[in-house]
């Protein structure tokens, strides 16, 4: 089995459990497919759970969206995992507003942030 790092997104075996280029925990499935090169990062979700429920929000109205995870510090903790949404540049200020109108309704929390 191939774990992939949630960093630099490069694959290792399955005995190894962190990236050591850059110190993230490995996963057993890759983080961020490739969005085309002109994606942006527009939030940062309050977890997991979250951003995978506004990744399929933004993909039903119709807007390419991915999500991956990054750790703040060098050598990073489960608290320190951030759960980045991307989408296209050209969706940019759709997906935004999308996202305001949802923590506005309820619909997610406002513990997120945006970028």
């Amino acid at each position: 089995m191939t774990k992939y790092c949630p960093i630099c997104e490069s694959e290792y075996q399955n005995s190894i459990s962190v990236c050591p280029d850059d110190g993230g925990k490995l996963s057993a499935h890759p983080v961020r497919k490739k969005l085309e090169a002109s994606a942006t990062d527009i939030y940062a979700a309050a977890g997991e759970i979250e951003a995978e429920c506004i990744v399929a929000f933004l993909q039903d109205i119709g807007i390419v969206a991915d999500k991956y995870q990054t750790n703040l510090p060098q050598l990073p903790s489960p608290g320190d995992t951030r759960h980045i949404i991307a989408v296209p540049v050209q969706s940019q200020a759709k997906a935004i507003d999308a996202i305001k109108h949802a923590r506005k309704d309820g619909v997610i929390s406002d513990e997120g942030s945006f970028l």
